[in-house]
């Protein structure tokens, strides 16, 4: 598990995220976007910027804790709970953030209350440890609305 909790610290963007550049977590497509996609696109940010401090708690709040699930390195994950606490543990031994960005993000509904987001990533994350960790790659977000309220169900990445 704890493998793919760096995994996902590095390629889902509920990660460590920095801007390095303005506009580094910008959806590419937001002069197009419906209400629903920029409250998602937003939210997304805002997780960026929870992140960006180190904030575990606000990260996860994004989340649907009931039907959560996640696809990462070829691990189906179901166990919310689980995950949470391994990426709590993982935020609180990081450093520093060095270089995170999302250069390509990309918002699109794709049912009813049901949002799409990829994005790639650009990172570069260093451990307390010391331990250096740097990947490029792309993940993905499925977005849910519930009692009006958008976040994430599921996560994927590479």
């Amino acid at each position: 598990m704890g493998a793919t909790v760096a995994l996902t610290l590095v390629m889902t963007a509920p990660v460590l995220a920095s801007r390095s550049e303005p506009g580094s977590d910008d959806c590419q497509n937001s002069a197009a976007l419906t209400a629903d996609e920029a409250r998602v696109c937003a939210n997304f940010h805002n997780m960026v910027e929870d992140a960006r401090r180190l904030d575990a708690e606000a990260v996860l709040d994004h989340f649907w804790s009931d039907g959560f699930t996640a696809a990462l390195a070829g691990e189906l994950i179901r166990d919310f709970p689980g995950w949470a606490d391994g990426y709590r543990s993982l935020l609180a031994t990081t450093e520093s953030l060095d270089r995170v960005d999302f250069p390509d993000v990309v918002v699109q509904t794709i049912a009813p209350g049901t949002i799409l987001l990829l994005n790639t990533y650009d990172q570069l994350i260093v451990m307390q440890s010391q331990d250096v960790i740097e990947a490029t790659g792309y993940g993905t977000q499925v977005w849910v609305r519930r009692d009006g309220e958008w976040r994430i169900i599921h996560i994927a990445g590479e």
